[in-house]
């Protein structure tokens, strides 16, 4: 029997608005992976085998935790690697940490993601006659975004649709 142990770290720190400092709470923080053209979400693969019976579960490994009252968040149980933190909140822009590095079994503390507000775009989705269109799905793609992930909303029983935390001119 072979017995391996994997070290893991912590990070921990907290999430801000930048124009006053005031904490955001209950945004939802996760790690990216910085790696050759966009960011990479973190994915994880476990493999367990205990006698007979093997597992292979495969994971966003980057769970998502939220922060506090304080702003503040912990992720646990994070491997060695260059990391930032990305934090999301309603109406405020997605935005990242400066990239770290976590060392073998180390903590990096004092992280801050700092978001500002972001704009709205909200519209209405009629057919050939004018009249509203419910259910609609919209997808938003910011041109020239690597990442090719849209932003997505769906219009209500007016036909009213809105999409929140964009930035300027995306």
């Amino acid at each position: 029997t072979v017995n391996i142990a994997l070290s893991r770290g912590v990070v921990e720190g907290r999430v801000l608005r930048e124009e006053n400092r005031d904490p955001v709470v209950g945004a939802s923080v996760s790690l990216t992976s910085p790696g050759a053209g966009p960011d990479r979400e973190m994915i994880a693969i476990a493999i367990t085998s205990d006698n007979e019976d093997s597992a292979i579960t495969v994971g966003d490994g980057g769970a998502s935790v939220r922060t506090d009252k304080d702003g503040r968040f912990v992720l646990e149980d994070i491997p060695a690697g260059k990391y930032s933190v990305k934090a999301t909140a309603a109406g405020l822009r997605d935005s990242k940490s400066s990239e770290f590095t976590l060392d073998l079994d180390g903590r990096v503390s004092n992280i801050e993601v700092k978001m500002a507000k972001g704009a709205i775009l909200t519209g209405k989705v009629t057919g050939p006659n004018g009249s509203p269109r419910p259910n609609a799905i919209l997808f938003l793609v910011k041109s020239g975004d690597p990442s090719g992930r849209p932003k997505i909303s769906t219009s209500n029983s007016q036909g009213i649709y809105k999409f929140n935390s964009l930035d300027s001119g995306e």
